[in-house]
């Protein structure tokens, strides 16, 4: 991994929420990873499935935006508050272009976020050694964040999606 000191922060706590939000999938019986818990909440293979696009459509723009950053990496990241994001109580309704399309087996679900999650590593490592400050997107929940709040989101997403899939384990009886 990059030896970028801001991206190496972020990468650090990426690899935290991965392996929470693996922990929460680990919940779920394979055998009930397809089952919703109520006709309008989403399985757990679905909450994979929208990570998966999520986190594959932000490794797409974030290499565009990457490679118009300017040499400079900073030895911290952006602060980036993820207490929105980590707030189940609040609704958040995704754009109809993230929302999964319930066609997928756990598997295939699993094995496309492995890949974004692979492509978003590789992403940081090619573009060490910038400043992800200078570059800005807007986030359809957040307003304009830059690029390292952009890749710190990632990981509240991912936090978020793990309490989903601990209420859809409480729901199917996983204590």
């Amino acid at each position: 991994m990059t030896t970028d000191a801001a991206l190496a922060v972020i990468h650090h706590q990426l690899l935290d929420d991965r392996a929470a939000f693996r922990a929460a999938v680990d919940r779920v019986p394979l055998a009930q990873r397809g089952t919703r818990p109520a006709p309008d909440r989403w399985s757990v293979t679905e909450v994979v499935e929208h990570v998966a696009i999520v986190e594959a459509r932000t490794a797409s723009a974030m290499g565009t935006m990457a490679a118009t950053a300017p040499m400079g990496a900073h030895t911290t990241p952006t602060p980036f508050d993820r207490a929105r994001l980590l707030d189940r109580s609040r609704p958040v309704q995704a754009p109809d272009f993230i929302l999964p399309q319930g066609k997928q087996t756990f598997q295939a679900a699993w094995t496309a976020l492995e890949a974004a999650w692979k492509s978003l590593d590789a992403l940081m490592d090619s573009y060490a050694g910038r400043d992800f400050s200078a570059i800005s997107r807007d986030h359809p929940a957040l307003g304009r964040i830059d690029g390292y709040q952009w890749l710190a989101s990632l990981g509240g997403h991912e936090r978020r999606h793990a309490l989903q899939i601990e209420e859809i384990a409480e729901a199917l009886g996983r204590k």
